[in-house]
């Protein structure tokens, strides 16, 4: 993608299974934004709040995640555990 509008972080990196990560995102309140976890987990999408952050629980069999602006404003972020 040439020149993104936002910008998605992800904190910790790199994950730890069962415990929580934090998604920032620069765009709007109430995008919805999509997870691949690799295996396939839940959850699979999630809504940035109002402080443009989302936390959530890393699944016990994630070893990597992306997180992607399905409107195709932003660079997907990607970790790994």
């Amino acid at each position: 993608m040439q020149n993104p509008i936002y910008t998605i972080t992800i904190d910790p990196s790199p994950l730890t299974a069962g415990k929580t990560a934090t998604i920032t995102y620069s765009g709007p309140v109430g995008t919805k934004l999509t997870l691949d976890w690799d295996p396939a987990a839940e959850p699979s999408s999630l809504v940035v709040g109002d402080k443009g952050e989302v936390t959530l629980t890393v699944p016990t069999n994630a070893t990597s995640l992306i997180v992607s602006d399905p409107h195709g404003n932003t660079d997907a972020a990607t970790v790994n555990r």
